[in-house]
């Protein structure tokens, strides 16, 4: 039946298949419409709407086959066609305007001139005709066509360009002759001078004149411009000359030259002088701007330069030059003395010639005066000295005079009338100037009174000598400083200055000394009249004379000791025979005392308080006569120590902590050393204590105090130390500070050290730390190796265990992607458990991340740290990318995953050739072993190379690791062809050569005029689009041949019976006037850019040559040309060039004709280039001139193209080598000197006439060829007329030799130089010229100046310059020809000088020394005084002379000077000294009274006036007066007093006269101060003192003084066993405010808990800084809790470290409570709880009854002591007890309110648990290792998991951090052949175990402990002993069996045979 129906289906479909086949085949007809007739329908079908798709589409496929066409209607009309007609304006236009159209049915066409129809109308910007048709189509009509029409764009104006001709005044600067705008940039423009050519560079203009030329400008689509245009350059102004004419001429007797100088002129300026009225001369004339007479000239100057110029006359300001009268020189000839001694005994000692005369030739008569040369003095001349008026002789009368003696000379019209005057000093020298009337004088020593003076006496009362004092110790010549005496320099009274210093002096000198006094009278001195200078008249003088000072007696029981409160002193009041107080030294009666130092001066009494083991001295003074004693030696006090200790120099210091932050972190034992300083008697012990801090842990010690030895410091004898080591107990923990005393060894305590500032912890419990993470919300996750995978966030639990526990110091930080960031502001939380706290973290963002976790306490403790897994979270889908580079042919597959593995990415490939034809090619595998790139999340492929040549479309898939998955991609179609055309289809041919010629394998082809080239490829893929070839010049050919032809791509066409084959051809040269040379190369490109290898036809060169040779000749350089004759005297040289591409040297002929004869010779050629050749003939001069004569030179030359150069003659040329010879000799040798001059030449120098002889040794001479130079110039280097200072002969000639001579008379500096060349240009060998110098005159006008002195004045007449350093001394002297060479100088001491002033003769200063002006004749020379250092000994008082000595040898006169030089640079010093301040502090001294100041100054030259002493007092001015005291000449003593309370500065500053100024003195601060105030104590207003607080205590504290210096305030407190405990620091530290003079505190810090109640005394102690101090105390209570609680020590030991886990309690637990006030009836409360839940009933007792009337303990509080039944503590759990009371005053104190006492411990009795064991079910395993897995539990907490294998412990666990009650671990069983025995121990942290081995243990689990793990079946069929002796039982019933079946059978057998 089901074949049936199969069947019925198949016919019904061939009878509709039939159907559908007979309708397409038939006929269709179709009737045409017209296009205006046509339904909408037809014009949709036409249009290709879809109506009806498949009915249209046959319907027009049998329209275009059946269909008849219409007849269309008439021609389109109504059409009109405008052409442009415009001028260029340069906007694009259409060509015409076709007006009349129908814009709807009408289709314009455009065709340009003979170009193609176009749908768009040409676009014309270009000037010019263009031909245009129009064609008009419209559906039904016959196109209209326009036919022809010319569109026009005329050529339009040039307008906006602007031509300027150029005019200026010369500048020296050419310029175009026209400027163009801008604007016209783009224009081509053209210049033409006159007749000459056109060119596109501009004419230039530069000379005055005019030019004219012509400019033609062009532009495209622009009408030509031309015109003429005429530039014009002025004459030129002569700019920037001037001159300076020369001042200070002075008359010489010899013409001078009026100007200085003109500037500003160039090379070839022409500069004229006109003097007055008179002609102008030219400069270089030696007359021009010359004068000789004294008098005023007016000076023109004007300065030409060439045509182009104006000549320029200079504007002279001032014009005139005056030319003084010359002074005339006289000098003293014999006699030239400064100073005279005179003589009183011998008269005729004292006559003396100061007769003078004049320069030689001067015959003027002199005369002679004398006059009295001192101001003020009237003494009559003729009383002090006479003088002869004509003869000069001087006569002195007199001793103790200044005098001077003038000589005088007339003058005239050109020489002034001169004086000269010479100052004498007549000076008394004799011995006895100076006396003391007592050679000896006795004193005794006295307090402050003058000790002895005796003043000295002068024989002359006019000697103003000053006297001053000095004075030494006699016998040693100690100065009286040293011993503490000073002498008054003025009046010499002897002072006592340190009577301390004094005394010990005295005490060593056996109580005596013997001072010897010195008077040393100065100069006596009278102030010269016209320099006013002091100048010596009397000799210095001195005396002396001695003074013996000694002590008085002492007296008999001199003194008496007292105590301070008046008692007699008996004996030492302190320790070890130490004096703890100072003692009290009465005077006897009638005396007063000093201490053995007597700087406190003496009275009544003196209390001795020297600290140490020294001798006490003291001195008496007698009251009556001020006489001091000898001192007296106190012996009953021999060691005093009245100084405490200073507890500000105590030290605390620890050793090195683990950490110090906030507190010093240690986690072993403490060293604490305490360092203490002590200079008396030295450090005994240190007392100690410790004090736990107020916030502290469980388990902390309470408190510690003890005493330790000091030892002395082995290098400084003031330091002790002490060493402590806390905790004395080792199980103790600390957390707290230390305060120390030190007491020496006389018995004084320190004050109390606290170091509350540096708590220290000693922590020995290691942290821990666990940290969870799971996905946060719904996702998915996977491990995948040793990363989890993650697909939403990640929530991350941190809990930590540390009691000691700071959030800052745990580190968690999170690695993101490689970049690890700290996780900051966590917030930690308690999590309820003990000492554990928790905080979260979620990871969001995806990325790949490893978290970490470190947590070390800051004891150093074996830190918690963590390290997570990586966790990657991933949300994002991956997306893939595809691109395809057509030019590159690279794929490029990206696909943005940040997990991205490669191997999971899927690619289908379609891949076919261009047949079509499938082509092979696995892109998945090439993309999964491909190197992929990674940017950020970006991971990317390229291929190329890799895929065959084929046409593709991919498709790609990608899921991440997490399961992701990327949205599929399909690719378009793109084709990879990587193959270029082959090398071996490829060729190039050649059109046919008209010459081919084959040097060295390369065939030359010669073409004219060009050359067709073709190239040949073939490529099967892609075809070949097109060749790029390129032309080279061949290497070494002509640069007039084109270099190269650039690549140049040519179209390939296909050939057409090879498709595969392609060509192109091409035509060279490209241009017709171009030649070749050269090589062809080319390469294919296919249809996908790929190119073949380029083909170079290196063996085939392309010639193209037709230009001719040239040639021009180059000869060396003539040495003279006459007419048309060439001179040389050497060789000549000519050089052929030529010119020529295609050269051969052997077809140039050269000849040369030497006097006629005819000679061929060949060149030597050089190819310079490929066309230039050069070919070198030379003409040869022999040393022997054999080749002098005249030379011609022929060239001809054609090439091998037979193109022919012009010929070459060349004129004639003369060869001549003679050198003419001269020779000069001078007649004076005698040279005085030798030296380089101002212009670099050695110059001799003579001072008398010098005679040269010139000779010229040549055939062919001509006088007037000789070159004679002859320069005279003064030292200025201005020249002199030559012509009157030396005179020439005329020229005799003998032979060929030709002399001269030359006489040089004048004095000048001469240069003479000569030179001659004869025709040919040979020259005299270079005559070196002669530099020399004619003098006879001697250096003038000596003048000496100084450096500026710091005081100028006149002192006793003389005038005197003050140095306060070196001063430099400048000399000079004027030498107008030779210049000066050489000075020589003196300083020299004055008369009477001190011998520490040094005086340095005849120096000579050396020309290398000497700087020169005035063009060299002014010479100027610098030295220092003093020459050496300026030091102690070299200073210096005198006066200088010099003279000067010029080149020539002519030495002039001595200058002498009278100025007195006085050089001093010692500074004033100053030290100033005040009573002892009690104190300094911060640099301010305090004293409790007056302040005495004394102030002592060095200085030799002091004036007390000069020293300003400025006081002030709380910023007010505070007068001082002063007293002064001249200890000696070098030492004033200046005292004053500062008296009343104050701040006191005081300054001084001091200079002396030389200026050297004492370092400013300014004191610090003093104060006097001579009281102190009391601090107050407060609270709430009132007094603290005597009250109690039960609610709020704000205790407050004022204190204040002036003066502040410190103030402690100490609070203690009692609280039961505990007395006077400091608590300073928890109360009082860092709640007091202080400022400079006091301060305040407000103590809000009692807060309202159990520790703080307690009886309080607050001490208030307050120190100013003048020593004053002051003490305050006050005592109130505290009781708001009411009760402390002390645990015993078993219960102590069951709450440490946080809880104590124990497998019992086994003794009672007891509490002792303490309260101030008595607990109220029936308030106690103890509460026992566990695991959280009470314990009902629990069992304590208490001790007393608080119900009954109890007192106060020992300790003034009340005491209840609680004793807790260990019963309640009997079953398993965490245990809490809290203790809670009432007291009198209404505290509720509970024992919880401190956090170090909770009560809280574990008690577990149950051993952990093993809760399965997974991997040991089966005692056989067949395997080569089995992994086992266990987990343990403990209620309370782990402690340990040891596993054993075969007794061998194999694994150890105890770290439990993530969770202490639960574990599960694992471990490995490898493969044995012998059974395994395997053991687990676990303990908890009571100390309760399981074993797997115990007989008591037991599981509901299968556990097997021992296991045979093995793959060897045989083992493991041993190790079953069931199975194996089963195996054994069955084998033997099987045989059984078997034996007993045989036995049946045969039976069966035997019965079956038997019947």
């Amino acid at each position: 039946m089901k074949m049936r129906k199969k069947q019925t289906g198949r016919r019904i479909m061939a009878v509709l298949l039939s159907f559908l086949l007979l309708i397409g085949v038939m006929p269709v007809t179709v009737t045409p419409v017209r296009a205006e007739d046509a339904t909408q329908s037809e014009v949709n079908a036409d249009a290709g709407t879809d109506v009806d798709a498949d009915a249209n589409a046959n319907a027009d496929a049998d329209a275009d086959a059946d269909a008849d066409v219409m007849p269309l209607a008439d021609i389109v009309s109504g059409i009109v066609v405008v052409p442009l007609d415009i001028t260029y304006d340069g906007a694009v236009h259409d060509a015409v305007e076709v007006q009349g159209m129908n814009a709807d049915t009408d289709h314009v066409t455009y065709k340009l001139g003979d170009g193609d129809w176009a749908d768009s109308c040409p676009q014309i910007s270009d000037a010019g005709e263009y031909i245009v048709s129009v064609k008009v189509e419209r559906d039904g009509y016959t196109p209209y066509e326009s036919g022809a029409v010319t569109a026009k764009i005329a050529k339009k104006q040039i307008e906006d360009v602007e031509v300027t001709p150029y005019s200026g005044t010369y500048d020296e600067t050419a310029h175009d002759v026209v400027a163009i705008s801008e604007e016209g940039a783009d224009y081509t423009i053209s210049f033409k001078e006159e007749n000459g050519d056109w060119t596109d560079v501009c004419p230039q203009i530069e000379n005055v004149g005019t030019k004219t030329v012509t400019v033609k400008m062009e532009r495209d689509n622009y009408e030509t411009l031309t015109n003429d245009y005429t530039a014009e350059v002025l004459s030129g102004t002569i700019e920037g000359v001037s001159a300076t004419l020369k001042t200070e001429l002075v008359y010489t007797g010899t013409p001078q030259q009026l100007v200085e100088n003109v500037t500003g002129t160039r090379a070839g300026d022409k500069i004229y002088y006109k003097i007055d009225d008179g002609a102008w001369i030219v400069n270089t004339d030696a007359t021009a701007g010359m004068v000789t007479d004294a008098g005023t000239y007016k000076v023109s100057i004007k300065v030409e330069r060439g045509s182009n110029y104006e000549a320029k006359e200079i504007e002279l300001d001032p014009a005139t030059v005056t030319v003084k009268k010359a002074p005339q020189t006289i000098t003293f000839v014999k006699d030239n003395l400064t100073q005279i001694v005179f003589d009183e005994t011998e008269p005729a000692n004292n006559v003396y010639d100061y007769s003078a005369e004049g320069e030689p030739g001067n015959t003027r008569s002199i005369t002679y005066r004398v006059e009295n040369n001192a101001v003020s003095d009237t003494t009559d001349i003729a009383a002090v000295a006479t003088i002869d008026q004509s003869t000069g002789e001087l006569k002195i009368l007199k001793g103790g005079y200044h005098i001077k003696v003038i000589a005088t000379v007339a003058g005239d019209t050109n020489y002034e009338s001169t004086e000269i005057a010479k100052s004498i000093t007549v000076k008394n020298c004799e011995n006895d100037l100076l006396s003391f009337k007592n050679a000896v004088v006795n004193a005794s020593l006295k307090d402050g009174a003058v000790l002895t003076g005796q003043k000295a006496d002068k024989k002359y009362t006019d000697d103003n000598g000053e006297i001053t004092y000095e004075g030494l110790i006699d016998g040693n010549a100690e100065p009286l400083d040293a011993y503490g005496l000073t002498i008054n320099a003025v009046t010499g009274d002897i002072s006592v200055t340190d009577l301390v210093l004094l005394g010990r002096k005295m005490t060593e000198n056996n109580g005596g000394i013997s001072i010897a006094v010195t008077a040393e009278k100065a100069c006596g001195t009278k102030k010269e009249l016209e320099t006013e200078d002091e100048k010596t008249v009397y000799a210095a003088g001195d005396a002396g004379y001695k003074v013996n000072l000694t002590y008085a007696a002492v007296p008999a029981n001199p003194y008496t000791l007292k105590t301070q409160n008046g008692e007699i002193v008996t004996g030492p009041d302190g320790n070890n025979g130490w004096f703890k107080t100072p003692v009290i030294v009465e005077a006897k009666s009638g005396y007063s005392i000093a201490s053995g130092t007597l700087t406190a001066g003496f009275s009544d009494s003196v209390i001795l308080d020297e600290q140490g083991t020294q001798a006490r001295v003291v001195f008496l003074k007698n009251n009556t006569t001020d006489e001091i004693t000898a001192p007296v030696t106190v012996t009953e006090l021999t060691k005093m120590d009245s100084v405490k200790p200073d507890a500000n120099q105590i030290s605390i210091a620890y050793s090195t902590p683990v950490v110090s932050n906030i507190f010093n972190f240690y986690k072993t034992k403490v060293t604490i050393t305490f360092t203490a300083y002590d200079v008396t008697s030295g450090i005994d012990y240190f007392d100690w204590e410790y004090i736990k801090a107020d916030v502290t842990g469980s388990g902390n010690l309470e408190a510690d105090q003890g005493r330790v030895e000091a030892v002395r410091d082995g290098s400084d004898a003031t330091k002790y130390t002490g060493t402590l080591t806390l905790p004395r107990n080792e199980a103790d923990q600390l957390r707290g500070y230390l305060s120390v005393t030190a007491t020496d060894q006389a018995g004084n305590q320190s004050d109390v050290k606290t170091d509350s500032g540096k708590i220290f912890v000693r922590d020995t419990i290691s942290p821990t730390a666990s940290v969870t993470y799971q996905i946060a919300g719904e996702g998915r996750q996977q491990e995948i190796g040793d990363k989890y995978y993650f697909s939403n966030d990640v929530a991350f639990t941190f809990d930590v265990v540390e009691s000691n526990f700071f959030a800052e110091d745990v580190q968690v930080a999170v690695s993101k992607d490689g970049r690890v960031s700290r996780m900051e502001n966590l917030n930690w939380t308690d999590t309820g458990k003990q000492d554990e706290h928790e905080t979260t973290l979620t990871l969001s963002e995806d990325g790949e991340y490893i978290v970490y976790l470190s947590y070390a306490d800051r004891s150093g403790n074996e830190p918690a740290t963590y390290q997570s897994a990586v966790i990657i979270i991933d949300k994002t889908a991956p997306v893939i990318t595809f691109t395809y580079d057509e030019n590159t042919q690279i794929a490029t597959i990206s696909v943005i995953e940040r997990n991205f593995r490669k191997e999971d990415f899927k690619a289908a490939v379609e891949a076919e050739n261009i047949y079509g034809e499938s082509v092979a090619c696995d892109v998945q595998t090439i993309l999964r072993n491909c190197e992929w790139t990674r940017s950020g999340d970006v991971n990317t492929a390229t291929i190329s190379t890799q895929l065959m040549d084929a046409s593709y479309v991919l498709t790609f898939d990608y899921s991440d690791l997490i399961g992701n998955a990327a949205q599929q991609v399909r690719t378009d179609s793109f084709v990879v062809d990587h193959t270029g055309p082959a090398t071996a289809t490829m060729s190039v041919k050649y059109s046919t050569s008209l010459l081919d010629m084959i040097l060295e394998g390369i065939t030359f082809g010669y073409y004219n005029p060009d050359v067709r080239v073709t190239f040949t490829a073939s490529d099967e893929v892609s075809g070949v689009d097109h060749f790029t070839w390129s032309y080279t010049k061949q290497t070494g050919a002509s640069d007039s041949n084109v270099s190269a032809y650039q690549d140049t791509v040519v179209v390939a066409e296909q050939d057409a019976g090879n498709r595969s084959r392609y060509s192109a051809t091409v035509t060279l040269p490209a241009e017709t006037a171009q030649q070749l040379r050269g090589n062809i190369a080319f390469t294919a490109t296919d249809g996908k850019g790929n190119v073949s290898e380029k083909i170079t036809d290196a063996g085939h060169v392309l010639v193209v040559d037709t230009i001719a040779p040239t040639m021009n000749v180059e000869y060396s350089q003539a040495s003279r040309i006459a007419g048309s004759t060439m001179y040389y005297n050497g060789s000549v040289t000519a050089v052929l060039n030529v010119t020529e591409a295609n050269f051969y040297r052997q077809d140039v002929e050269v000849k040369v004709t030497k006097n006629g004869q005819i000679t061929s010779i060949a060149p030597d050629w050089n190819d310079i280039s490929e066309d230039l050749h050069r070919g070198t003939i030379i003409i040869p001069a022999a040393a022997d001139h054999a080749d002098d004569g005249d030379y011609v030179i022929t060239v001809s030359y054609q090439d091998r193209s037979n193109n022919t150069m012009a010929a070459y003659t060349s004129d004639v040329i003369t060869v001549d080598t003679l050198n003419p010879v001269i020779n000069v000799a001078y007649a004076n040798t005698n040279k005085i000197n030798a030296v380089t001059d101002a212009e670099g030449h050695v110059r001799n120098y003579y001072n008398s006439v010098q005679t040269a002889t010139v000779s010229v040794n040549e055939h062919n001479f001509d006088q007037n060829e000789v070159d004679l130079q002859i320069t005279a110039k003064d030292i200025q280097g201005n020249e002199l007329a030559i012509d009157s200072l030396c005179t020439r002969s005329g020229w005799s000639t003998e032979g060929d030799v030709h002399t001269m001579t030359i006489t040089y008379a004048g004095s000048a500096n001469y240069t003479f130089d000569v030179s001659y060349t004869d025709q040919a240009a040979n020259p005299a060998a270079d005559y070196a010229a002669d530099y020399f110098t004619v003098d006879t005159n001697k250096a003038k006008n000596l003048e000496v100046s100084y450096s500026a002195s710091i005081l100028e004045t006149i002192l006793q007449g003389i005038t005197f310059g003050f140095y306060n350093a070196k001063t430099t001394v400048t000399i000079t002297a004027t030498d107008d020809i030779a210049g000066v060479h050489s000075f020589k100088y003196s300083y020299l001491n004055a008369a009477g000088v001190s011998n520490t002033n040094a005086e340095l003769r005849d120096q000579v200063i050396g020309a290398d020394k000497i700087t020169y002006s005035g063009g060299g004749a002014t010479a100027t020379a610098t030295f220092e005084i003093p020459q050496e250092a300026l030091g102690a000994n070299n200073q210096f008082n005198g006066t200088i002379d010099f003279n000067a000595t010029d080149r020539s040898g002519n030495e002039s006169d001595y200058f002498e000077d009278t100025l007195r030089i006085v050089v001093d640079n010692i500074s004033p010093t100053a030290s100033v000294e005040y009573n002892t301040p009690v104190q300094t502090v911060d640099g301010v001294a305090y004293y409790d009274g007056d302040v005495t100041a004394t102030v002592t100054i060095e200085e030799a030259n002091f004036y007390a006036e000069d020293v300003e002493i400025s006081v002030t007092r709380d910023d007010g001015a505070y007068n001082v007066d002063p007293v002064w005291v001249d200890e000696s000449s070098d030492v004033h003593t200046g005292t004053f007093k500062l008296m009343g309370d104050g701040d006191y500065f005081v300054t001084i500053s001091y200079s002396d006269k030389s200026t050297n100024e004492m370092e400013t003195y300014t004191s610090d601060q003093l104060t006097v101060d001579t009281e102190i105030e009391e601090a107050t104590i407060m609270a709430d207003g009132q007094e603290l003192d005597g009250r109690a607080f039960k609610d709020e205590i704000i205790p407050e504290v004022h204190f204040e003084d002036t003066n502040f210096e410190s103030c402690e305030i100490r609070l203690v407190r009692t609280s039961f066993a505990d007395k006077n405990v400091d608590v300073t620091d928890k109360f009082i530290t860092g709640h007091i405010v202080t400022n400079a003079n006091g301060g305040s505190g407000t103590f809000d810090t009692f807060a309202k808990e159990q520790d703080n109640d307690g009886i309080y005394t607050m001490t208030v102690s307050m120190n100013d800084k003048a020593g004053h101090s002051i003490e305050k105390s006050a005592t109130f209570t505290v009781n708001r809790y009411g009760s402390v609680y002390e645990y015993s020590d078993y219960l102590v030991s069951l709450i440490a470290d946080g809880g104590a886990y124990v497998q019992n309690v086994d003794k009672d637990l007891i509490i002792t409570e303490y309260n101030a006030d008595r607990l109220v009836d029936n308030s106690l409360d103890i509460e026992i709880s566990k695991d959280g839940k009470p314990v009902e009933d629990a069992s304590y007792s208490v001790s007393p009854d608080p119900a009954s009337v109890t007192e106060a303990g020992t300790s003034g509080w009340y005491q209840y002591q609680y004793t807790i039944a260990k019963e309640n503590f009997a079953k398993d759990g965490v245990y809490k007890v809290a203790v809670s009371s009432k007291d009198d005053t209404g505290n509720t104190p509970e024992n919880s309110n401190y956090d170090n006492k909770n009560i809280l411990f574990r008690v577990d009795s149950t051993a952990p648990e093993i809760n399965s064991i997974s991997g040991l079910e089966n005692s056989i395993v067949n395997a080569t290792q089995v992994a086992v897995k266990y987990t343990v539990y403990d209620t309370i907490g782990l402690q340990s998991v040891d596993v054993y294998v075969d007794g061998k412990n194999v694994d150890k666990i105890t770290d439990f951090s993530d969770d202490v009650n639960n574990y599960t671990g694992t471990f490995t069983l490898s493969e044995n052949q012998n059974a395994q025995h395997v053991q687990l121990v676990v303990y908890d942290l009571a100390g309760n175990s399981t074993d797997t081995d115990s007989k008591d243990f037991s599981s509901e689990y299968a556990f097997h402990n021992m296991v045979t793990v093995s793959t060897n079946l045989f083992v493991r069929w041993f190790a079953n002993k069931a199975l194996f002796w089963g195996t054994i039982g069955g084998v033997g019933t099987v045989c059984a069996g078997t034996a007993a079946g045989v036995t049946v059978f045969r039976r069966r057998k035997i019965k079956r045979s038997a019947q």
